[in-house]
């Protein structure tokens, strides 16, 4: 039966889109860092060859670490998962099949699946280099063992131990931000890890902290010479080795939790539902007794608003609620925390915590609001389909923009809120260094209105992303591939900031004039791509699921419909405020 449910994996993986667009993330991106040297992903400078096998297990060090990590747990957190959304554990679960053999099934057929999306990075890579456009005299001879030695020893091993882990989250929990929380967790020790490396007394322990051995990587290599990096792959030895097996046993160890904790039985209730079970036996006589209440229907535009930002409560304290997101903020705040230890340290001497060196020291924080953006941005447009409640929610009478625009302002509360905390985390660190003049007012100047308009205009981007893909985890890998392109546009000259999504720039604050003359530039860049986001947004309501109906042509044709008067009016004047602000000298001289 193993066999034949690993089959049953394989053929359903291979016959979802998602595992070709996983695919050609992972052959995209190295391809493109390899063919274009406006785009560098390693270490090729000077004599080192942009094929030299040390740059190579690098490059794959980092695809595998970044957007392979999102890609990993796409892929290995829901197979489980799966069969309890689509209600088909039960059968599985009566049939006569054991434990040991449907979780290796699902777990060695969506392996596979994964192995062959990081299988882009090699052909990638290699196509890459042999491009006729490429540099023959920065290239060494081709050597198909260059390619394989780092994917097999390096690449493979970093894929096994975020399936492992992955997999156990998602089996466990049955929740996939339990799985994204995972992999934030793995992303925070990596961090961690790296910021030990510099540290020479501690190197050792870093190297082998790292879960993806881009440190280690580094720590082996950091005296060879360029011959060395030229001629030499990276020795499975010595610190190298260590850090394999210690972390592919973590994963095995992972797996070997699964399999005692994972509960392969049909009968198990949770407290829900055996709460429900308990109510609904009650005596029939309470609900003869029950008064019905006569209520009196509203209609308009001020009930809509009401609707709106009741559902934007609402969906606010349900982020607030959810473990994962916890979790994140704890890690966000304890990288924050780590890196104040050394803020400001130069040459050995410790600057004074001022604000606007704390402001600094926040924007460490954004990394977690870009993951935080990425997670529930999806997660909200996709809670009530999660809990196969979409359908009586769409058939209640509201328009479209009251669901999505609740959903906004839920990500703005939660924003401001943390915000707050950030703010509240660095007066913290100033007050424990004895420096005493916070600035409040620049703190709330600043964070609310350069970090604030960052933070909403992406998500603005991933409310679009989701609406347009309808597909969670494709949602989220365009999100990460976009993220990716911006950091490609400024290698390719595109460095203006007309044509770099919600870059406003708020400048360098100095003590003598405050932000000075940047503040007009700011507001008008803010004002150029708030209008924008507001076509973005009004595109995403357009394309937004709603009814069973869900693919993209019958969306195409409903939008049409979807097209009425007041938003044709906002969608016109966004676009007319985007148009005029492009045309208009004002941010283009300044950009």
């Amino acid at each position: 039966m193993t066999w034949e449910i690993f089959k049953f994996e394989l053929k359903y993986r291979w016959k979802r889109p998602a595992t070709y667009i996983y695919f050609a993330i992972m052959f995209l991106l190295p391809f493109l860092a390899a063919a274009w040297d406006q785009l560098t992903i390693g270490g090729a400078a000077g004599q080192i060859k942009e094929n030299a096998p040390h740059n190579i297990s690098f490059m794959m060090l980092i695809v595998t670490a970044i957007p392979g990590l999102l890609l990993a747990a796409g892929i290995m957190g829901t197979p489980i998962i799966r069969d309890y959304e689509h209600k088909t554990s039960s059968l599985f679960f009566t049939t006569p099949i054991t434990k040991f053999q449907y979780l290796t099934g699902r777990f060695l057929g969506s392996f596979l699946t994964a192995l062959f999306v990081f299988s882009g990075i090699i052909f990638g890579m290699a196509l890459g280099h042999l491009s006729p456009w490429v540099d023959p005299d920065k290239l060494l001879p081709f050597s198909l063992w260059n390619y394989l030695h780092p994917f097999i020893f390096i690449a493979l091993p970093n894929l096994f131990i975020m399936s492992g882990i992955f997999f156990m989250g998602g089996a466990l929990s049955k929740k996939m931000l339990v799985v994204f929380t995972q992999g934030v967790g793995i992303l925070v020790l990596y961090i961690i890890s790296s910021q030990f490396l510099s540290d020479l007394d501690s190197q050792t322990t870093a190297a082998l902290m790292d879960p993806f051995a881009v440190g280690t990587h580094n720590h082996v290599s950091q005296y060879w010479t360029v011959a060395e990096k030229n001629s030499q792959v990276i020795p499975l030895e010595g610190l190298m080795l260590s850090n394999r097996l210690l972390w592919m046993a973590v994963s095995l160890l992972a797996l070997i939790l699964t399999y005692v904790f994972f509960d392969f039985s049909a009968s198990k209730k949770s407290k829900k539902q055996k709460t429900a079970t308990k109510s609904a036996d009650e005596p029939a006589r309470i609900a003869s007794t029950t008064i019905i209440p006569q209520v009196t229907q509203h209609d308009g535009l001020a009930t809509n608003i009401k609707q709106m930002f009741g559902m934007s409560w609402f969906y606010f304290k349900w982020i607030f609620k959810q473990v994962p997101f916890i979790a994140i903020l704890a890690a966000g705040i304890l990288i924050m925390l780590s890196n104040s230890q050394n803020w400001g340290k130069v040459y050995g001497i410790f600057r004074l915590p001022t604000t606007y060196s704390m402001l600094e020291l926040i924007q460490t924080f954004n990394l977690f609001f870009i993951i935080i953006i990425v997670m529930y941005t999806g997660e909200l447009i996709w809670k009530e389909r999660d809990v196969k409640m979409n359908l009586i929610y769409d058939a209640l009478p509201y328009p479209n923009f009251v669901t999505l625009a609740g959903k906004f302002f839920a990500m703005v509360y939660m924003f401001v809120t943390l915000l707050f905390i950030l703010m509240v985390t660095a007066i913290t660190v100033q007050a424990m260094s004895g420096y005493t003049d916070f600035q409040i007012g620049l703190y709330i100047k600043t964070l609310f209105s350069d970090t604030l308009s960052f933070l909403l205009l992406f998500t603005f981007l991933g409310f679009l992303f989701q609406s347009l893909t309808n597909h969670k985890f494709v949602g989220h890998a365009v999100f990460v591939l976009f993220f990716i392109s911006t950091m490609i546009f400024g290698q390719l000259g595109i460095e203006h900031r007309m044509f770099q999504f919600g870059s406003t720039g708020l400048g360098n604050f100095s003590d003598m004039n405050g932000y000075g003359h940047y503040l007009p530039t700011f507001s008008w860049f803010n004002l150029y791509w708030f209008g924008f986001a507001g076509v973005l947004f009004a595109v995403a309501l357009l394309f937004s699921t709603r009814g069973a109906e869900t693919g993209f042509m019958m969306r195409l044709k409903k939008s049409r419909l979807r097209l009425t008067k007041p938003l044709l009016t906002f969608s016109l004047f966004s676009l007319m405020i985007f148009c005029l602000l492009y045309t208009s000298p004002s941010p283009r001289d300044r950009g």
